[in-house]
């Protein structure tokens, strides 16, 4: 673009927000099942997520607990991200209004130029380009490509059908690299570190003495243990 004379701002070639995100499940007893040679007792069923953001008036943890319901719950999350995500583009538009002037004006000149419709030019394409990505908020997930997102795929896709969302998936395996809208991007963290990477390696490299605490996953058989007064036995 700087060959062709076009100016942004330095703070404007970098995407400035993003989401994360992370689910905890209970063990639903399902009885034993053979599939294979391996053998099912219980099924992961979401229990609750937190989704930050540093997106201006959306930087308050949002946390929610299953009442029950698995589609519900993932439905609070996306109605929170997609208005995080409208938010986003209501502050990048303006921050991208300038570069995109100027691109539709280059456009227009290459296309008179050329004798063509400024929408059939090959440069036009980039100026959708641009508007596609000060849409998708980021959302990241740490492991999320094996776990999250496959744990809440069914509930995911049918909201997104549901809403008339067209989305693209990227996948290795059964591992999620990314799924994208036309509003968000989840992405998968683990894919842009060295190999075998640990969530506890990952949030000292930014200063976090936190760390991650042991989830009792045999004992959480159901959103009622949550009412419990004791802790789970040893």
């Amino acid at each position: 673009m700087k060959t062709s004379g076009l100016l942004w701002k330095t703070n404007s070639k970098y995407y400035p927000f993003q989401a994360v995100f992370d689910y905890e499940v209970f063990s639903k007893e399902t009885g034993m099942q053979k599939h294979g040679n391996t053998e099912f007792v219980a099924q992961h069923v979401p229990l609750s997520f937190c989704v930050v953001t540093n997106v201006p008036g959306f930087t308050t943890p949002y946390f929610e607990v299953s009442q029950g319901d698995s589609q519900e719950l993932v439905n609070k999350m996306l109605d929170c991200i997609l208005a995080a995500s409208e938010k986003v583009f209501e502050l990048l538009k303006q921050n991208y209004e300038p570069l995109m002037d100027q691109l539709k004006a280059y456009v227009c000149k290459q296309a008179e130029l050329e004798r063509v419709k400024p929408e059939d030019h090959p440069l036009f394409s980039y100026v959708t380009r641009l508007v596609a990505h000060i849409k998708s908020l980021l959302l990241i997930g740490f492991n999320s490509g094996n776990y999250d997102i496959n744990l809440i795929r069914s509930h995911l896709v049918k909201l997104l059908m549901q809403k008339g969302e067209k989305f693209i998936v990227t996948k290795r395996g059964n591992k999620f690299l990314c799924l994208s809208t036309s509003s968000l991007k989840f992405l998968e963290i683990c894919s842009y570190l060295p190999p075998g990477p640990s969530l506890a390696a990952y949030v000292k490299i930014f200063g976090c003495k936190l760390q991650k605490f042991f989830f009792p996953y045999g004992w959480m058989t159901s959103p009622e243990k949550l009412k419990e007064t004791q802790p789970p036995p040893a």
